[in-house]
């Protein structure tokens, strides 16, 4: 087969440059077959192709055409041997920037594993595809944002200030990828309904408040949180020269306080008034990531190391469609659901929703274990089961 070469978009660029990645882990409750793990991954990928296109970081390109053994990209590992293969990159490999992985636990069960890069693919597309719905490029539907002329000039006269800002703050991180990882809880669906409508609050909007209040406290006091949070526009909206990705990321300033409740309505209002203004802030972050994609093959030294997968925030925070992966993949009927995401030393919290439970993955740093057992005990304030799962590294 011929191959083709198609050019990063400027958020393509950016993600795969700060090598993001996405993943959906899946607990089974049986032993799951070597031959029955391909036969899923196999299916998977007919599901959506693009997962086989190779990603280049050396020509900012996605190439399609790839004719190896789909077999080469499963891995058959040790349940204790699961994140150090995640860890492994998955750009500029010679061959696609996907794998699955697949591990048998000690108590009967089995964990299976899609990894790829975030420029592939994003978590509506992780639960659309786990929910049966192919994810084709082809067959996506865009249409252009409607922004005004002066919305447009406004944006522009931004990017030069937003781009010395990010260039300096990146210089002075000291985090390293290598402090970073993840560790994963869960809350029981049913309880986040009933607190949820006792405050008068969204559900998404609780869970957000449930996994960030303590952050307010942990390590240092802060007045307010830097967060950001990402949504799915009820219409696919072409976003610069991106008709790829469709997740809006926007950011606001939470006002802390050490009374949960206090702080998941203070979270609610912020986030709603944050909403109206997301198509603006989502645009000029595409605009910036063009000068990226524009300057930093030509002037590369300008650059600090950590710029990409750098992020001022305290917390970023997305969730996914809700999941019900049985109707897609039979043998998957039953498993639980875990998603998340790789992105640098930015800490992340990915949610996924199914029936019964809400499960969170976090990418943290150091203070990981802090963190968890913060989420904890904020659940137990507001009176949501939660189980953390399995060991947490980080202190």
């Amino acid at each position: 087969m011929p191959q083709t070469k198609t050019r990063f978009s400027a958020m393509q660029y950016y993600l795969a440059h700060a090598r993001n990645t996405v993943h959906a882990r899946l607990d089974v409750d049986r032993v799951v077959t070597e031959g029955e793990f391909h036969n899923l991954v196999a299916q998977v990928i007919k599901a959506a192709p693009h997962l086989l296109w190779e990603e280049n970081l050396s020509d900012s390109t996605h190439v399609q055409g790839w004719s190896g053994d789909v077999s080469t990209l499963c891995h058959m590992v040790d349940a204790e041997a699961v994140d150090a293969v995640m860890a492994q990159p998955l750009n500029d490999t010679g061959v696609p920037a996907f794998r699955a992985i697949c591990a048998v636990t000690g108590d009967g069960q089995s964990q299976i594993v899609f990894q790829t890069s975030h420029a592939l693919m994003e978590g509506g597309d992780v639960s659309g595809l786990l929910r049966g719905r192919t994810s084709k490029i082809e067959e996506r539907e865009t249409a252009e944002p409607g922004l005004s002329t002066a919305a447009q000039i406004g944006i522009w006269t931004l990017i030069p200030l937003m781009f010395a800002l990010h260039l300096l703050t990146a210089r002075f991180e000291k985090k390293t990828r290598s402090d970073f990882g993840f560790a994963r809880l869960s809350f029981d669906r049913a309880d986040i309904r009933r607190v949820a409508r006792d405050l008068g609050i969204s559900q998404r909007d609780l869970a957000f408040a449930l996994v960030s209040h303590h952050r307010g406290q942990i390590p240092n006091p802060k007045k307010k949180l830097f967060t950001a949070f990402t949504s799915l526009p009820a219409k696919r909206v072409r976003l610069c020269d991106d008709e790829f990705l469709e997740v809006r990321v926007d950011d606001c300033h939470i006002p802390t306080s050490r009374d949960p409740k206090v702080y998941a309505h203070a979270l609610a209002a912020t986030l709603g008034k944050q909403n109206r203004h997301g198509l603006f802030v989502q645009t000029w972050h595409r605009r910036l990531n063009q000068v990226h994609r524009w300057l930093h093959p030509r002037a590369p030294w300008i650059y600090p190391r950590a710029l990409f997968g750098y992020a001022p925030y305290d917390v970023v925070m997305s969730m996914l469609p809700p999941i019900v992966a049985g109707r897609a993949f039979t043998m998957l009927s039953g498993a639980r659901v875990f998603a998340g995401s790789d992105t640098g030393t930015a800490e992340s919290c990915i949610f996924a929703v199914s029936d019964t439970e809400v499960t969170v993955t976090l990418w943290s740093g150091p203070h990981r274990a802090a963190h968890v057992n913060g989420i904890a005990a904020t659940a137990t304030a507001f009176g949501v089961r939660s189980t953390i799962e399995g060991k947490v590294g980080g202190a």
